[in-house]
């Protein structure tokens, strides 16, 4: 696998109650709800000021304190870093449209934030005025919004945004819009239209037209806390009752106990690259958005994933804006489904459309090995990505192997390696050492993922130990890969197949460990088929991170 950026795709849902500031320390949650005084000390001290206040103001907008978080998102609008400038630019309106719904505030609020922008940054202009048809959309003026859209489908044609074009976009929208309003025969021409001008070549790329996202190394979360018992369809569970095709679901149906209208987060901090506005009396369609991520797979932004989230009530947030992993992205809802929940989608870089917010193609989802290629699941991935300080990633092909091992196509962006298992468990007759040097003195974290086929062995030892002696062991697990009655390499069976459900490992990120490692020494982390077991099962290897937290 190659290293590459990661651009996560989010169809926004969210919640309606308070939740606590608990992700902050105590002096940096006073921030929230205190003024100026003591403030610039705790932000003084703090290893990234400017992105602890976008944080901060994400999470005062959370308890509804939008006073505070308009002031915090405002301060970190000044921040000389890109990336949180717009954090705070995009915050602010998100907010104001937020408040309006609560409908603590009115929505000519969010109105006026746009035009000042359009005054303040008068090169995204483009990018602004499909914010505010956005906002008209939300607030239920679809008549204006569509007006907007249309108008800047041709004046701004030539324009792009986060590598889309204006025009694509606009007129996306407002084929959504005229659809809303009954007029299908208007929706379906615009929405051709769209598809010319999305096959045309690109604009011309204007730098400050793009929202640049800055590394996730605050981690990955869930959208909301899920109720555990009551989960709607989980990742690859094969569902021959809810289509008119049999197929297999490409992400998490998640719940709550009262879940509609609850807010959500992001997975991620990081860019909205496409979005869906949604109304109160919308009734069609998904209520989409697309967010890029960066992490530790990724040095550069030439290939992304994604991850989209569905059936949102609001989306807060419109393309180009940057998000924080604190803010509020939108409401869940029941949009084009029967009941609220949020539909959790993490989309591979080969996916064949990662950026279309409602794509549900059952060509593709009626196969198993494409669902198994073009996604993983959301849920596992979270538990592999962390927050970090520093890292290690290793992709099967960074491993120096012995024996006999088999590549694959399957695995964390579609690759990996396999071999069969010996009846030996101290022994391996194959196996594959990977090497290592930490920076620091610290305790680190592993972390392996496990893929969907070749993880049939129940018994499968990771190891890492001092290079020097490979007596010295500084970890030592063994992993359950696959359920261990399907011998025939696919782990995972048939039917439901989640680690989170069923105890299966099945295209997972699980963890492996911690350890304590001392700077400058060399470490090895090896991984062998010395499970005890007959060679009729398998065991796979695919990528690991070891984090420094």
């Amino acid at each position: 696998m190659k290293v590459r950026a990661f651009y996560l795709l989010l169809v926004v849902v969210g919640c309606n109650s308070p939740m606590p500031i608990g992700s902050m320390s105590e002096g940096e949650s006073a921030l929230v709800s205190a003024s100026e005084d003591g403030a610039e000390e705790v932000l003084a001290q703090h290893e990234d000021p400017d992105q602890l206040l976008a944080d901060l103001a994400g999470e005062a907008a959370q308890v509804h304190s939008w006073e505070r978080a308009m002031e915090l998102y405002n301060q970190a609008a000044q921040s000389e870093d890109p990336f949180v400038k717009l954090e705070g630019i995009s915050g602010q309106v998100a907010v104001a449209r937020q408040a309006a719904v609560k409908g603590d505030l009115p929505w000519t609020l969010a109105l006026d934030l746009t035009d000042e922008l359009q005054l303040a940054h008068p090169e995204r202009i483009a990018q602004w005025r499909l914010w505010e048809a956005d906002t008209r959309y939300m607030s239920g003026d679809m008549e204006g919004a569509l007006r907007i859209w249309l108008d800047t489908a041709e004046i701004h044609r030539d324009a792009r945004v986060m590598d889309r074009s204006v025009r694509e976009l606009a007129l996306r929208q407002a084929a959504r819009v005229a659809r809303d309003l009954g007029d299908l025969d208007l929706a379906e021409g615009l929405r051709l239209e769209a598809e010319v001008a999305k096959a045309a070549p690109l604009p011309p790329a204007v730098a400050s037209s793009t929202c640049t996202p800055s590394e996730a190394s605050d981690g990955f979360q869930k959208p909301f806390t899920p109720d555990t018992t009551n989960w709607g369809n989980r990742f690859m569970t094969y569902d021959t009752t809810s289509y008119s095709v049999d197929l297999y679901h490409p992400g998490e149906d998640m719940n709550a106990s009262s879940d509609c209208s609850m807010d959500f987060k992001p997975m991620a901090k990081g860019c909205v690259s496409n979005a869906q506005a949604v109304s109160p009396t919308k009734i069609t369609d998904e209520g989409a958005a697309t967010l890029m991520h960066r992490h530790t797979h990724a040095d550069t932004s030439s290939e992304y994933w994604t991850s989209s989230y569905w059936h949102a009530y609001y989306i807060y947030y419109s393309i180009g804006s940057a998000v924080a992993k604190s803010a509020v992205l939108g409401k869940v809802g029941d949009v084009n489904a029967a009941s609220c929940h949020l539909h959790l989608e993490l989309r591979e870089a080969d996916h064949p459309s990662k950026d279309d917010m409602d794509y549900w193609d059952t060509s593709v989802l009626s196969n198993q090995t494409k669902v198994g290629y073009y996604y993983q699941d959301p849920m596992a991935f979270i538990t592999g990505h962390p927050n970090y300080v520093g890292y290690f990633w290793a992709d099967e092909s960074n491993f120096t192997c012995s024996g006999a091992w088999t590549s694959s196509t399957s695995g964390d962006e579609g690759d990996s390696k396999y071999a069969s298992a010996t009846s030996s468990t101290s022994t391996p007759t194959s196996y594959c050492t990977y090497a290592f040097k930490p920076s620091s003195s610290a305790t680190y974290y592993a972390y392996a993922h496990i893929p969907w086929v070749n993880t049939s062995s129940t018994y499968v030892p990771y190891t890492i130990y001092t290079t020097s002696s490979t007596s010295s062991i500084k970890m030592s697990v063994r992993v359950n890969q696959g359920t261990g009655t399907d011998t025939t390499g696919y782990g995972c069976g048939t039917g439901e197949w989640d680690g989170n459900h069923n105890g299966d490992l099945c295209d997972e990120w699980v963890y492996l460990g911690s350890f304590s490692a001392t700077a400058a020494t060399s470490y090895t982390l090896k991984i062998g088929n010395n499970t005890g077991e007959s060679s009729s099962y398998k065991l796979a290897l695919d990528d690991v991170l070891i984090l420094r937290k």
